[in-house]
């Protein structure tokens, strides 16, 4: 659990660095919410809805299917984290 919150703090700090540098926001309603709401909203919805998922992840850890669904987790947020290393070597001014 852990794991996936620091991953999503990572994936929030190098979106934000990326949006300086004139990047796109990938995900079509978090791009919404940023042009709408501003940085703050961005920043409370995109952390807010993974520490929620996270949070009901850890209540219902117990159960077999959320032990299934937590390793994937993880890795969609590492494939991130290398979507974002590639964006950075594409754009030689970060």
């Amino acid at each position: 659990m852990l794991t996936l919150v620091g991953l999503c703090v990572i994936d929030w700090a190098w979106t934000l660095v990326h949006l300086q540098y004139g990047v796109e926001e990938a995900n079509p309603m978090l791009r919404s919410v940023l042009e709408l709401g501003g940085v703050w909203a961005f920043s409370a919805v995109k952390l807010g809805v993974t520490l929620l998922a996270g949070a009901f992840l850890l209540r219902h850890v117990r159960y077999r299917v959320t032990r299934w669904l937590l390793p994937p987790a993880i890795a969609v947020y590492a494939t991130l984290l290398l979507v974002h290393a590639a964006t950075s070597f594409a754009t030689s001014d970060m």
